[in-house]
Formats: structure tokens, C-alpha cells, sequence
């Protein structure tokens, strides 16, 4: 594990504290790999389409491109830290998230991960010298207390499937179907020949379950992948914007630059020389 662990790097996107005192329900669907730990109440999480009952010291690891749904307790009030980060090389996120046994876990020594999150925190805010190093090295250290948590036995249990409207369902089914399908037509008109659903349908029920329209989440799904490529040096910038479904270089680098503010080639350059 020690070996591969060394294989990976990690770009943090977003670190932070999320509390809350009222009950909520949201289905969402994530960019990019999301650790979650609970430090005070709890929540109701559906994970493709089982649910558990998340509590105090249980950590969630989500991956991307899945359609999550969320109930906190609102009888107490939630708190979880929370990390975003990509994995590169992309070619590695799948193995990496197959690590983890369960995507609940009861961890053993909640005060010692609540440490590396602060860690994680100063580092972003204070940039540092050396600090992507110190932050990838403590992402490892999360993901080791939590494989050691699961070796012992401390997995939340499952509680149950969850169940979804049929609007849910074919969201879920979509997003499935996009993931795969991201360097092909992804457009709506795609989307309804494939499944033999009208486009209003489909923009219906991504705006009921996601609050988006397909094309703007296909859109992100794009760029998240277009990001870890770009980091991999396997692809050249127009190898790139053609492996995620755009025509011309001219407009990967266009809606590149809307959602990052850098040109695909200054992303690159910047992110690989920190």
C-alpha cells in the first residue's frame, strides 16, 4: 500500500469546516475526490443507492462522477471537516479509491485526524514553502488512519438501500452514461435518442435532482477531466481537448479558461512548477 500511496500526488482544490443546525436534504454530485469527517451530529448519506447512518468520528470518502444524496440530523448540530482534492495520475483514481474497503469508516483516533485537517488547513492558507509536498504527505497520512481504521474492524454498517424517485434513477443512469461517454456527444438531444426520453424530460430531472441543466454538468465533468489529463504528461493540449469531447482546440481552450481563468497551457505550466 506504502508503495503505491508514493505512486500518487494530490492537488487540493478546497479544505475547510461545513457546520449546520437545520435538517437538510440535497443530492449533489462532486468534481473531483471528497474526504469528510464528522465531528459533531451526523447524517443520513446515500451512496449509489445504499444508505448509512454517518455519526460522530465517521469518515466518508466520496469519489466523482456520482450522484450522492445527504440528510443531516437537524436534531443536533453537524460539523465535518472536509477536503477536496484531484488525483494524478488520473489513470490512478480508480485503484486509489478501491483502497478503501467501505466509503464509511468509524475512525480509531478522531483527534489525530481532526490534527492532520487543521494541518491541511494551515498549509493551504499559509503557502509555505514546500507546501504542496507537506500537503500531499498529509493527505497519505488521512488515507493510512483510515485503511488502518477498516483493517481493525471499525466500518459503519450499512443500513439500508435507499429509495430513489424515478427522477434519481435516471440521473443516476445519465451520469453513468456521461462518464463513459465523455469524449462523445453528451449533448441532450444525445441523451434522449439514448434513452428514448424527451429533452425536456432530461433537463427536468437534472434540474429537480442536481439543480443544473445536463449541459452545464457535462461541462464540469469535462473540465475535471481535462485538469488531471493535462497533468499527466500522456496527452498532448490538443490530444487533451479531443479525449474530452471538444472539435476544436480553439474552444476546449475557450471554456478552459471560463471555468480555471488560465489557458489550458498555463494551468499546466503553473500547476506543475508549484
Amino acid at each position: 500500500m506504502s508503495s503505491f500511496l508514493e505512486q500518487l500526488s494530490f492537488q487540493v482544490n478546497s479544505v475547510g469546516v461545513w457546520s449546520s443546525t437545520h435538517k437538510k436534504l440535497a443530492n449533489y454530485t462532486i468534481n473531483d475526490v471528497e474526504f469528510i469527517f464528522y465531528v459533531q451530529g451526523g447524517s443520513k448519506t446515500t451512496i449509489v443507492g445504499a444508505e448509512y447512518e454517518c455519526q460522530q468520528n465517521d469518515f466518508m470518502v466520496l469519489e466523482p462522477m456520482q450522484l450522492y444524496s445527504s440528510e443531516n440530523d437537524g436534531i443536533v448540530e453537524t460539523e465535518y471537516y472536509f477536503i477536496h482534492f484531484d488525483v494524478e495520475p488520473v489513470l490512478y483514481l480508480k485503484p486509489f479509491i478501491e483502497c478503501f474497503r467501505t466509503p464509511i469508516t468509524r475512525i480509531e483516533n478522531p483527534q489525530r485526524v481532526i490534527n492532520i485537517f487543521k494541518m491541511i488547513q494551515r498549509e493551504v492558507r499559509c503557502r509555505e514553502q514546500g507546501y504542496i509536498s507537506t500537503i500531499n504527505a498529509l493527505i497519505k497520512l488521512l488515507s493510512i488512519e483510515v485503511l488502518r481504521s477498516q483493517q481493525h474492524g471499525t466500518s459503519t454498517a450499512l443500513v439500508g438501500r435507499s429509495a430513489k424517485s424515478a427522477a434519481e434513477l435516471f440521473v443516476d443512469q445519465c451520469i453513468a452514461h456521461i462518464s463513459r461517454n465523455l469524449k462523445g456527444d453528451c449533448s441532450v438531444e444525445s441523451l434522449s435518442s439514448h434513452f428514448n426520453l424527451s429533452k425536456n424530460y432530461i433537463y427536468k430531472a437534472f434540474m429537480q435532482v442536481l439543480h443544473e441543466p445536463p449541459s452545464k454538468y457535462v461541462t464540469r465533468m469535462r473540465m475535471l477531466r481535462a485538469k488531471s489529463l493535462l497533468l499527466t504528461d500522456l496527452f498532448t493540449i490538443e490530444e487533451v481537448a479531443e479525449e474530452v469531447g471538444y472539435a476544436t482546440l480553439a474552444h476546449f481552450s475557450k471554456v478552459f479558461k471560463q471555468y480555471t481563468q488560465y489557458s489550458p497551457r498555463e494551468y499546466k505550466k503553473r500547476t506543475l512548477s508549484q
